[in-house]
């Protein structure tokens, strides 16, 4: 079955070909979501001064965007590593979780689009980590 030029395999195997490179769906998440983390992480912590307005009007102490920061970057870090990669996605699920009620609470919700894609990403991963042998 051919989709945009992605070609996914009929077989019991979970990965997907396009052109002559293959990649299995845990990696390719793994490399995304491993990536928004560090974005997350280069944002967070220099905090422009709107980040810290920001952070300040959701009720947040002034350093938090330096703790939301060094887990972004933990989070990042485990999920790179196969080994740990269920943890690092727990992190992380658990840090968008945080940011998608922190946003809808204060109806921010155009803002919570990035956060909630990768909240549905990361259970995503959790579920293939899990059920991948």
């Amino acid at each position: 079955m051919v989709h945009f030029g992605l070609e996914f395999a009929s077989t019991n195997e979970d990965y997907f070909k396009l052109g002559d490179m293959s990649f299995d769906l845990e990696t390719v998440l793994s490399v995304l979501l491993g990536g928004f983390m560090v974005v997350g992480f280069f944002v967070n912590i220099p905090a422009k001064d709107t980040t810290r307005a920001q952070f300040k009007l959701w009720g947040y102490p002034e350093w938090f965007h330096i703790v939301t920061a060094i887990l972004e970057l933990i989070a990042a870090g485990l999920i790179f590593y196969q080994g740990t990669r269920l943890y690092g996605s727990a992190l992380a699920t658990i840090i968008m979780i945080f940011a998608v009620v922190t946003l809808w609470r204060h109806k921010e919700f155009a803002h919570s689009i990035p956060a909630v894609i990768a909240l549905i990403l990361l259970v995503l991963l959790c579920f293939v980590v899990i059920v991948t042998p």
